[in-house]
């Protein structure tokens, strides 16, 4: 048989090959979700370590670490995973409008976000300051201890964006009824 012809593939369901944008927009928000809630569980363990006062050796300090998984990884994730989430978000606004686990997460992203980063930014950079030269070390400690807080809460805040997002739990939505009376 080296005649055979080879066979011919027929798209009987009428796909197109290929996802476009889809994959790749899916694979940089994973990403940025996953360094914002890395970044944020470094975070809450760097702040959690007794630091009752800056150190002052080699290397970096409490205070620096912070600084650099705030400023270098936690936000920079969120953007990245805002950015991708919106791409993503552009071709099926309509339909996601209508899920109750979308509005939530949407409203918990709008308001959480924006307010955590108000207060953890405010209180980094207040630390950052409190541990220079001539440092109040009770001072330095109750800042430290804001931002173990600001963390936690962030990070609950995360975790609960992300299980809507995985999860999409119904809350007491019919699917059914809610796309039935759809207008044409």
């Amino acid at each position: 048989m080296a005649d055979a012809q080879p066979r011919q593939v027929v798209n009987v369901h009428g796909r197109r090959w290929g996802r476009g944008a889809r994959p790749w927009l899916l694979m940089v928000k994973l990403v940025g979700v996953a360094a914002f809630l890395g970044g944020l569980l470094t975070l809450l363990a760097v702040a959690w370590q007794d630091a009752s006062q800056p150190d002052r050796a080699g290397g970096p300090s409490h205070t620096t670490l912070i600084v650099r998984t705030y400023r270098c990884v936690i936000v920079p994730g969120v953007i990245g995973a805002e950015i991708a989430g919106v791409l993503l978000l552009a071709s099926i606004w309509r339909v996601m409008l209508r899920m109750r686990w979308f509005l939530l997460k949407a409203g918990l992203l709008i308001v959480g976000l924006p307010a955590l980063h108000l207060y953890l930014s405010s209180r980094v950079a207040a630390l950052a300051e409190a541990g220079g030269e001539g440092m109040d070390p009770t001072n330095w400690a109750t800042l430290d201890r804001r931002v173990f807080w600001g963390t936690l809460a962030a990070l609950v805040v995360g975790l609960a964006v992300a299980w809507l997002g995985r999860i999409k739990p119904r809350l007491g939505q019919d699917f059914g009824r809610t796309f039935a009376r759809r207008k044409s």
